[in-house]
């Protein structure tokens, strides 16, 4: 057990402002005299570092010694040990810097209070006088250092004033209700060097509650932030493997194939991956992908309740082509009326998949993508498909300019036929503003028309409104549709930002309709140009399988002219329907063929 005294932690140079921080190959031998419970027997067990714990252990090492403070954001799988890791070195940090005051901080409080528990458990195997550590229910004392740890909820934290912390740990962060608390709770921490912060979640999606978390990420990638971004796949772990021969015929499928030619992982790993599905995971792929992503893009790709499915990403990213070419489009008018000309550009702004074919109907999706900070601008996004190959034709996504923006959306319009154009309105935002320059500036020939909830013209008035309006109904309406086409095949996305953005569309109700620019305004735009093909399709459909063919109906119903039931026969004994109505009918016309012949004859039929 480990004794009274945590001397030597600090790094030999702590005085000097290079290297202020612990010393942390002297805390990773404190930590091993320490006794954690199991994994999987929940018993005591020394606390000996696993091979995930090491890697953070060395990568922080590295971020300290470029001068950095030791900030770290994790992304991690489950049960990779690394709560139990942030506990020990808080425990280092409380013991090793006077007047320090942690906090552990979470969404719910029973989550905040049991990692606080298991943190007191851990001090009293210090073996120190009752006199130098005193704890209650909310908080713990080391008198003779003194510093104290306590715990408390993300909302409470982001309501208080004064707080001075100088470490923090921040668990399940991905899943605070406010966006706010980052901001507040890391406003908190002090410029001191010797300071700690430590940010760890599964990750909760792009959208909604996981926004903030996924955008501290991304900046701490970036190298915006001082934080250490950190991602703790689950492959790393040697105990998540099972006998190959389980997996003797692996890849048996497209995940099984991304887990050994992209992540390059054995048929071991495939056997856990196969036992913990089945035994889990219920089966289902996409809670496995949550509990344990391969990668931090598949993270956050699955969590939340993700549009897409592994299925449909892997369709859409196998379409993925590069563009024949960039472009710039130029409009100009005359007496003829407004024209399109396209000029080759290296950086053009117009990626073109496919160049205009003649006797082809186009149609182009547009909306605003807002910006996400007060110095970001907005941006616009269009996404052209063609209608009859379900092919996307061009992709264009750049700054909003108000000046010419709905000159772009002409043009853009005019070059691929005069393509069916349909504008997201925003609600009354900036998309209403290019809706009515199209119409009254420019003329623009072919504006999407509204045909209601229920994909069809409901009135005069609504076959009138120009344009998408975008509520929580038509949202799904988009979502729907589009998926129902993919995995028809009906849809090829080749567009490598497209795909990339699909990821980020959520079922969640509660998630408002806003395109986010870099984020979802061109996979938006898609779905818009592609609800405008579906509903306005270039081609009169006709039934795939007419229901005259009597080879397809002989053995599943006898409601058929050349086989009728006693039913059928009757109803055309009593002169409610005739043989050529036989094939078709529905319960509408049943009862419009009775109220005719009470018409006909002035009594029930």
């Amino acid at each position: 057990m480990p004794g009274s005294s945590a001397s030597g932690i600090k790094h030999a140079a702590s005085t000097s402002a290079t290297y202020p921080m612990l010393d942390l190959y002297k805390a990773e031998q404190f930590i091993n005299r320490f006794y954690i419970r199991s994994r999987e027997g929940n018993r005591p067990i020394p606390f000996i570092l696993n091979p995930s714990q090491k890697k953070v252990m060395q990568m922080c090492r590295e971020h300290i010694e470029a001068g950095n403070r030791m900030y770290v954001i994790f992304d991690k799988s489950r049960r990779l040990g690394i709560t139990s890791l942030i506990r020990s070195l808080t425990q280092c940090h409380l013991l090793e810097k006077p007047f320090a005051e942690a906090l552990i901080m979470a969404q719910l409080k029973p989550v905040a209070s049991s990692i606080y528990e298991d943190s007191v458990t851990l001090a009293k195997q210090l073996n120190l006088p009752a006199s130098s550590m005193k704890y209650t229910q909310q908080e713990m004392n080391f008198w003779k250092v003194p510093s104290k740890l306590k715990w408390n909820t993300a909302n409470s934290v982001k309501g208080a004033r004064g707080l001075a912390y100088t470490n923090l740990h921040a668990t399940e962060a991905a899943f605070y209700e406010d966006d706010e608390v980052f901001t507040a709770v890391l406003n908190t921490l002090s410029g001191d060097p010797e300071n700690m912060a430590f940010i760890e979640t599964t990750a909760n999606g792009t959208e909604g509650p996981g926004q903030a978390y996924f955008e501290l990420w991304e900046a701490s990638v970036a190298g915006e932030t001082e934080f250490l971004p950190i991602f703790l796949p689950w492959w790393e772990d040697p105990d998540y493997i099972r006998n190959p021969k389980e997996a003797a015929d692996a890849p048996s499928n497209d995940y099984e194939k991304y887990l050994m030619h992209d992540l390059k992982l054995g048929k071991e790993r495939v056997a856990y991956y196969r036992f913990t599905l089945a035994n889990k995971c219920s089966g289902k792929l996409d809670k496995w992908r949550r509990e344990y992503p391969g990668t931090a893009k598949e993270s956050f790709e699955v969590t939340g309740e993700p549009v897409f499915d592994f299925e449909d990403m892997t369709t859409a990213n196998k379409a993925v082509k590069p563009p024949v070419e960039r472009a710039e489009i130029r409009v100009t008018k005359d007496r003829n009326g407004n024209k399109a000309t396209p000029y080759k550009n290296k950086e053009g702004r117009f990626y073109v998949y496919e160049k205009p074919r003649q006797q082809t109907h186009y149609f182009v999706g547009v909306t605003i993508g807002r910006g996400d900070g007060p110095d970001d601008q907005d941006t616009i996004g269009m996404v052209c498909w063609n209608g009859e190959t379900g092919k996307l034709a061009a992709r264009f996504v750049d700054q909003l300019n108000p000046a010419n923006a709905a000159e772009l959306v002409c043009g853009f319009g005019l070059l691929y036929n005069k393509a069916m154009v349909a504008v997201n309105d925003g609600n009354g935002g900036f998309g209403s503003q290019i809706i009515q320059e199209l119409r009254d500036r420019w003329r623009y020939p072919n504006p999407y028309r509204w045909k209601g909830r229920n994909d069809r013209l409901q009135s005069e008035a609504t076959a009138k409104t120009i344009g998408f309006s975008v509520s929580e109904v038509t949202r799904k309406m988009l979502l729907n549709g589009f998926i129902a086409s993919l995995k028809r095949g009906e849809v090829t996305p080749v567009d490598e930002l497209f795909v990339e953005q699909m990821p980020s569309a959520q079922w969640e109700e509660y998630y408002p309709y806003d395109p986010v620019a870099g984020d979802d305004e061109v996979l938006w735009a898609g779905l818009i140009g592609w609800i405008a093909r579906s509903q306005h399709h270039p081609r009169q459909c006709t039934d795939s399988v007419p229901w005259q063919d009597e080879g397809l109906y002989d053995e599943q119903s006898s409601f058929i002219p050349h086989k009728k039931s006693n039913f059928s026969t009757s109803m055309i004994r009593d002169g409610i329907l005739t043989d050529e109505y036989t094939g078709g009918m529905n319960l509408q016309s049943h009862l419009d063929a009775r109220d005719r012949k009470e018409r006909e004859y002035g009594q029930p039929a």
